[in-house]
C-alpha cells in the first residue's frame, strides 16, 4: 500500500515537472497551442486516400438535406490527425456525430445516430475515374444498441467528392433486413 502511493506521488511529481517545464515564463504570454506542423498520421501507418479525402473537408459545410430540409454539417480532424469528426445539424435536436478513422489498413466509421444506436461500417477502396469524382462509399460491418442486423439502422454511406466545394452523400437506412430509405444531401463548403 505504501509502495503504490510512493509511485502515485513520484508519477505525480514528474507530470507536474514536465508541465512546468512546458509553461512560459512568469509575465510571457503562451503561445498557440496549435501545432506548426499537426502530424498526417501516426508514423507507420500507410496513407490511405479516402481518410485524406475525408480530412479535406475540415471546415463547415451547408446545403440541401432532402426531406430534412437546409442542413449545416461540420468536420474536425482531431486526435492529432488520426480522426475525423462529422457532425450534423450541430445544436439541433437531431445533432449526430459520425467518427472516421483508421483500424489497420481499413477505414471505418462509427455513426452516432438519432436513433439510438451506433453502427459500425467499413470503407471499400477509393474509386477513381477519369473524368469522374471521386467516390468512397462504406457498408454496415455491425454495431451496438441493435438486437440484430435487421434491426433499423444507417446501413449505407456513399460520398461522392465533386470538387473541394462539393460534397454530396447518401446515408441508406435498413429496416427489417431491407433498404428502405435514402437521405441525400447535397453540401457545399461554407466560406
Amino acid at each position: 500500500m505504501i509502495r503504490s502511493k510512493v509511485v502515485l506521488l513520484s508519477t505525480l511529481t514528474a507530470f507536474a515537472a514536465i508541465a512546468l517545464a512546458a509553461a512560459p515564463p512568469a509575465g510571457k504570454p503562451a503561445e498557440s497551442s496549435k501545432p506548426a506542423n499537426p502530424p498526417a498520421q501516426h508514423a507507420g501507418a500507410p496513407a490511405n486516400p479516402g481518410f485524406e479525402m475525408l480530412k479535406k473537408l475540415a471546415g463547415t459545410w451547408t446545403g440541401a438535406g432532402g426531406e430534412m430540409g437546409d442542413v449545416t454539417v461540420t468536420y474536425k480532424v482531431i486526435s492529432a490527425g488520426s480522426t475525423v469528426m462529422e457532425t450534423i445539424m450541430p445544436g439541433t435536436d437531431h445533432e449526430m456525430v459520425t467518427m472516421y478513422h483508421m483500424d489497420g489498413n481499413d477505414l471505418v466509421l462509427t455513426h452516432y445516430c438519432a436513433l439510438g444506436n451506433q453502427p459500425h461500417m467499413k470503407a471499400e477502396a477509393l474509386k477513381r475515374e477519369a473524368g469522374q469524382p471521386a467516390t468512397l462509399k462504406f457498408t454496415c460491418v455491425g454495431g451496438s444498441n441493435m438486437k440484430s442486423e435487421k434491426d433499423m439502422h444507417m446501413h449505407s454511406a456513399e460520398f461522392t467528392f465533386v470538387d473541394d466545394d462539393h460534397l454530396q452523400s447518401t446515408w441508406g437506412l435498413l429496416s427489417d433486413g431491407k433498404e428502405v430509405e435514402h437521405a441525400k444531401f447535397d453540401m457545399h463548403r461554407k466560406k
